[in-house]
């Protein structure tokens, strides 16, 4: 049978997947990877992540997984304060984070251990020293050093526990001037579960806020403040160059991947660049930093699903409640609730049933398309009505979370005679960013040293890290250009 559908990616995620039975994980891989009639193939290095919890999994349970083909870990560490673990209704203490590494290290050893840690800034009881302490701790402390760092903050929302505990009008606004404090950047986990023609995991796509909400811990009588949105702001500034200093690199809004090999030096990115050459393009020196750095080193420890997201025209399918597909420009999200979800799995079996009379055998299913699955046809047609500053607005929102940031060429390119219009619009609703130094343009010569790129547009990108905690508002604002017809 034809495997037709190349696949880089594979994600286990949503809930605690490392809970799940290994002949579960067995059975959905040898479906995706080895069965006869499966559509995709493997491309290139594939990758295999699972998120796991501190203190769900053994030793044998680990090398089990890592026998399956799993590579790459995603630890839900959030926090390394006992206090703080225990006030957001998390099951593990800083003594089972060092003994899930301690098992992690003895199955893959120091080079090897292809691992992210989450952390979660914003937390009741977060102080800013506190939060230094917890990026000295995660640089610094922890063996095998984590390869990749993913930084998120919290949000609140009514209705949920945290939002019983925390009036979010309380904190949220404080009648001041500071526009910031709207616009501190927060950020929902996007790691769905499913397949995609380049990524694939399993379940819904989770929130820190709802997997915060779901905790049944009973208020306690003293509940610890939140953080300010001023400290919120200094928690995510700090990281930022902290992390730098220590040889991370923040290639997405919340995400830092690790430049070296395991086994390098922490400091050995002090000699790629005299820091008063940073100093002279601040608007640029994130890149300017990392300048010295091949960019297979560069790119090694990135999550690949997640940038598959970020990318223009991706596809993924997603397998699991409330999961979301998005393939061949469609978007399709299955039902949340498990009652619902067993219901619509049903269905879905009875239409390839009366499809096929008869018995079933492993080339019907190739000859078969759900109804949720847009045909070749129907993609035609769809390309000829779609909405075109809509399509654009969905490339925005994710490349300007980036470090490469927008391809204003791209946008030439792709719209062909409305390009120019486009690009002007888009850099219209950029004008207040550029202006501020939380954005800027790079042209293309200096990304590949050419001479005969005068007139191309570049590259539209957030400054690191004060544009990027203002990304909503210059998001927005370009948003607001392309919808403007006028």
């Amino acid at each position: 049978t034809a495997k037709c559908i190349p696949l880089q990616s594979i994600y286990f995620g949503g809930g605690t997947p490392s809970l799940a039975p290994l002949s579960t994980l067995r059975a959905i891989l040898h479906s995706i990877l080895h069965s006869t009639n499966t559509p995709f193939h493997e491309y290139g290095d594939i990758e295999i992540t699972i998120e796991m919890d501190p203190g769900t999994f053994t030793l044998e349970y680990l090398h089990n997984l890592k026998s399956l083909g799993i590579n790459r870990i995603s630890l839900g560490v959030q926090s390394f304060d006992d206090d703080i673990l225990q006030n957001i209704g998390r099951t593990h203490r800083l003594k089972d984070i060092y003994s899930s590494l301690n098992i992690i290290q003895q199955v893959f050893g120091d080079d090897k251990a292809n691992y992210s840690i989450d952390l979660i800034s914003g937390l009741p009881g977060l102080t800013l020293s506190k939060w230094e302490e917890t990026l000295r701790i995660a640089t610094t402390k922890l063996t095998p050093r984590p390869v990749h760092l993913s930084l998120y903050d919290l949000q609140v929302e009514e209705g949920t526990v945290f939002g019983r505990k925390y009036n979010p009008d309380d904190w949220l606004d404080d009648d001041d001037d500071d526009d910031e404090d709207d616009d501190v950047y927060t950020e929902e986990r996007e790691k769905n579960s499913g397949v995609s023609g380049s990524a694939l995991s399993f379940s819904s796509t989770p929130a820190i806020k709802t997997a915060i909400s779901q905790s049944s811990q009973s208020p306690l009588p003293s509940q610890p403040p939140l953080p300010t949105p001023d400290d919120c702001a200094s928690m995510y500034r700090y990281a930022s160059e902290y992390l730098r200093s220590k040889g991370y690199e923040h290639y997405e809004i919340s995400s830092y991947a690790f430049v070296g090999n395991n086994n390098d030096d922490i400091h050995f990115v002090d000699n790629l660049l005299d820091r008063s050459e940073c100093n002279k393009s601040s608007h640029d020196s994130n890149h300017l930093y990392w300048e010295g750095i091949d960019k297979e080193r560069r790119v090694r420890y990135r999550s690949k699903h997640n940038q598959i997201y970020w990318g223009i025209g991706s596809e993924w399918y997603a397998v699991g409640l409330g999961s979301t597909s998005s393939i061949r420009g469609h978007r399709f999200s299955r039902p949340r609730t498990m009652f619902d979800y067993v219901k619509w799995v049903n269905k879905q079996k009875e239409m390839f049933n009366r499809t096929f009379d008869g018995p079933i055998n492993n080339t019907h299913s190739l000859h078969w398309l759900p109804d949720w699955l847009p045909s070749y046809q129907q993609e035609r047609e769809d390309k000829e009505n779609i909405d075109d500053d809509e399509f654009l607005a969905d490339v925005i929102m994710t490349r300007l979370r980036t470090a490469e940031g927008m391809d204003l060429d791209w946008i030439t390119e792709y719209f062909g005679d409305h390009g120019r219009e486009k690009v002007d619009k888009v850099l219209r609703g950029a004008q207040l960013g550029l202006e501020l130094n939380l954005a800027y343009r790079t042209p293309k010569m200096q990304e590949n040293e050419s001479d005969d790129n005068n007139d191309q547009d570049g590259y539209l990108r957030l400054v690191d890290p004060d544009g990027f905690l203002f990304s909503n508002t210059i998001i927005s604002s370009i948003f607001a250009e392309l919808g403007d017809t006028g």
